[in-house]
């Protein structure tokens, strides 16, 4: 198995201790392959546009029950609010995403609303996910990476949107219970913004999760890949 495969925040350490419950842990994905994509690791101004797309309009309930979770958080942080599936794309140097995922995520590059498909597997002409930096999936088993089954690649829905250009990606490994989120992304953003590395903001937001949920299938379930630097201009 690969390591870039594994669920980089279960590593133990040599007393079985999870490693990320003490020290951040991203996966970087290679320097070679951030250098043949020409990633340039610049800081983000502190007005950086931001944006979370989170179709409520469909009627879904429990994206309805996410979004009422959030509004304070997104209120306090001006983040553009994208509502239902139009045909304008979320274009912000950070996005947000919201909808729901299973565990073919990797193979068939699918998220749903409703039970219903609402994402093709060309995101190079995604209605939903424009251009950005970073992305933020609250999207279940959206992180997953593993081995292709025809090739010697690596399948999995994050890469293709470092193929666009995004230079970090925060996805969840596993099934991802939207208790966590009204958690974890107002200590992020709080962090974020105060001109602490993405990687720094990311794991004191899962250590919060942790407060409150001890079970590492809670606070362990975001990783973050890509680039670990990421910071908004102090």
């Amino acid at each position: 198995v690969r390591l870039g495969e594994f669920t980089h925040n279960l590593l133990l350490d040599q007393n079985a201790n999870f490693v990320s419950s003490t020290i951040p842990i991203a996966n970087i994905v290679s320097l070679e392959w951030q250098m043949d994509h020409k990633v340039k690791f610049e800081d983000l101004e502190k007005n950086y546009s931001k944006g979370i797309w989170i179709p409520i309009s469909n009627g879904d309930r429990t994206l309805n029950e996410v979004f009422s979770n959030l509004k304070e958080t997104i209120d306090k942080n001006n983040l553009n609010i994208y509502r239902d599936s139009s045909n304008f794309p979320m274009s912000n140097d950070l996005n947000i995403l919201v909808a729901h995922g299973d565990k073919n995520i990797s193979d068939f590059h699918a998220f749903y609303i409703n039970d219903t498909v609402n994402e093709r597997t060309d995101f190079e002409s995604s209605p939903i996910v424009g251009k950005g930096k970073i992305l933020i999936l609250f999207v279940c088993y959206a992180g997953i990476m593993k081995q292709s089954t025809f090739g010697h690649s690596t399948s999995s829905l994050i890469h293709s949107f470092f193929e666009k250009g995004y230079e970090t990606v925060i996805a969840p490994y596993w099934s991802l219970s939207i208790a966590i989120l009204p958690i974890w992304l107002p200590i992020f953003l709080e962090n974020f913004n105060a001109g602490e590395s993405i990687l720094n903001s990311y794991h004191k937001a899962n250590l919060a999760v942790r407060v409150k949920f001890p079970s590492p299938a809670a606070w362990a379930c975001l990783h973050l890949t890509g680039n670990p630097h990421c910071r908004v201009k102090r």
